[in-house]
């Protein structure tokens, strides 16, 4: 066998490695697309696509505070969650209930977040809870300055009130700090709970 024909046959078998290897790539970009539409209830409203709960888990009563339809304060409402061991699981479905809204029979309460807006990530350091949210949460939060402060207070007193772990919460969006979400409320810093916002406050449950 000569040294061209030889050449020949290697550009051959280079080719179809590269052509094999191509498809590989394909089906697997592929089957991961696929699986990663597969959403659950609690993945409609988070990022990640792991369970925060199982069934089997006990339940607890927490007390979440949504916007009002008359005046300017924060309507509370019992939910329950699942009491997962790892109290960053039951953060996170605290602001999922958040986004989920007070429930359509509901006329007193607003929804605390746009419906587009997703929970990226919840983490706790030391005394603080980090509240990381999709970019919906600001590009779609209809109103001013009002309707900016209850949106964000829904999320610190809801997480304040029901940890007694948690004395003040820092909101992210996409993973990064902000000034604010609408250019009104400064975010460059954790806040504390205030409940001078919220009408008729409930005794805490923990």
């Amino acid at each position: 066998m000569n040294s061209s024909l030889q050449l020949r046959i290697i550009y051959f078998l280079l080719a179809v490695l590269g052509v094999a290897t191509l498809l590989t790539a394909i089906i697997f970009f592929m089957t991961r697309n696929q699986s990663g539409n597969n959403d659950t209830a609690a993945s409609k409203y988070t990022v990640s696509n792991r369970p925060l709960y199982t069934a089997a888990e006990n339940r607890r009563k927490v007390t979440l505070f949504f916007p009002g339809t008359n005046g300017f304060l924060l309507i509370p409402r019992e939910r329950e969650i699942y009491a997962t061991s790892a109290i960053t699981n039951q953060m996170k479905q605290i602001v999922v209930e958040l986004i989920k809204g007070p429930g359509p029979d509901d006329d007193k309460a607003l929804p605390a977040l746009p419906e587009s807006t997703r929970l990226r990530e919840v983490y706790l350091r030391g005394d603080t809870a980090y509240v990381d949210l999709t970019k919906d949460v600001s590009e779609n939060l209809p109103g001013g300055s009002e309707a900016e402060l209850l949106t964000i207070y829904s999320v610190v007193d809801s997480l304040t009130f029901n940890f007694t772990e948690i004395k003040c919460v820092k909101i992210l969006v996409e993973g990064a700090e902000v000034e604010t979400l609408t250019g009104h409320i400064d975010l460059t810093k954790p806040l504390f709970k205030d409940l001078g916002f919220v009408s008729n406050v409930p005794t805490p449950g923990v």
